[in-house]
């Protein structure tokens, strides 16, 4: 639910190929992302509150190594929801 306001109320949409790091694990099971790259980075940083920092941290690199140029973070920590947006130019 959280994603698809965040879509729409930004007149944003998921491509098949956007690169999405996610700290949800029941992510690969929603149809919006069934085209995407999606890598879980808990598996490299663990659960914490600022886990999507490293996120932020991993999209850059990839920036640099692949030719995606709009990549999705989404983390979840307890009762927080974060869904982060990069478009490299």
């Amino acid at each position: 639910e959280n994603i698809s306001a965040f879509l729409k109320n930004n007149n944003l949409a998921i491509e098949g190929q956007d690169l999405v790091l996610s700290g949800l694990s029941e992510l690969k099971q929603l149809s919006y992302f069934q085209d995407n790259e999606i890598i879980d980075y808990k598996d490299y940083c663990g659960e914490f509150p600022t886990a999507s920092s490293f996120a932020l941290a991993l999209a850059i690199l990839k920036f640099k190594e692949t030719i995606s140029h709009r990549c999705w973070i989404i983390n979840k920590f307890g009762n927080h929801f974060s869904i982060w947006f990069l478009q490299k130019k």
